[in-house]
């Protein structure tokens, strides 16, 4: 398979589980159930995202074995600026994966919408702009 068949595979894929994220968050005074699945949503969108990112990375020749270092070859490769932020979204889709705790659930929900998502669509563009391999 091509690079550039490769390329447009991982960000086909991670264009699909950002629409879908972006249409979630757009509800208006989500629900529980709706609250939860915008947080499956996030954590379907962030592996997609690590993984795009991890592809994009090797290709270029660094590797990376877990989302940490693909996050750090991200970072390196400019793919996002705000470090902070996507340790911190590594964190909770931990947290989500493994426990559910209401309050936790809500402060997690209200940092996708205000600082995920705006941040998952900077770098989605910028892997748009790498997916194209001269």
């Amino acid at each position: 398979m091509s690079t550039n068949v490769k390329n447009h595979y991982k960000t086909a894929n991670l264009e699909k589980a950002l629409a879908q994220l972006q249409a979630f968050c757009a509800t208006p005074h989500p629900t529980q159930i709706e609250i939860a699945g915008i947080i499956q949503a996030f954590e379907f969108t962030f592996e997609q995202f690590w993984k795009a990112i991890k592809h994009f990375a090797e290709n270029q020749g660094y590797l990376s074995n877990s989302p940490r270092s693909a996050l750090k070859q991200g970072l390196k490769l400019e793919y996002f600026s705000d470090e902070k932020t996507w340790l911190k979204m590594l964190e909770d889709r931990n947290e989500t994966s493994h426990v559910y705790h209401e309050q936790l659930a809500h402060e997690i929900y209200e940092r996708i919408v205000t600082r995920y998502l705006p941040e998952f669509l900077k770098a989605a563009e910028k892997l748009r702009q790498s997916a194209t391999v001269p």
